[in-house]
């Protein structure tokens, strides 16, 4: 496993679980991309991200959001 494993939930609902951006971009220093279609707003309005530690830190360094 890579040093930043994380869990990824979105408005309080998991998206991913122990997410290791290493394994999943297969190495180090290289863009990895990850879709998620039908996520609607809270009851607020908001789109609301939680990047959840399970080792060290997350790390993400973008995300865009495309109105579907």
């Amino acid at each position: 496993m890579g040093n930043r494993v994380f869990d990824v939930y979105f408005n309080g609902v998991a998206l991913l679980r122990e997410f290791d951006i290493f394994k999943e971009a297969g190495g180090a220093n290289r863009a990895l991309r990850r879709e998620f279609h039908g996520l609607k707003p809270n009851a607020l309005g908001k789109l609301v991200f939680t990047f959840q530690p399970i080792r060290n830190y997350p790390c993400v360094n973008a995300i865009e959001i495309i109105p579907e």
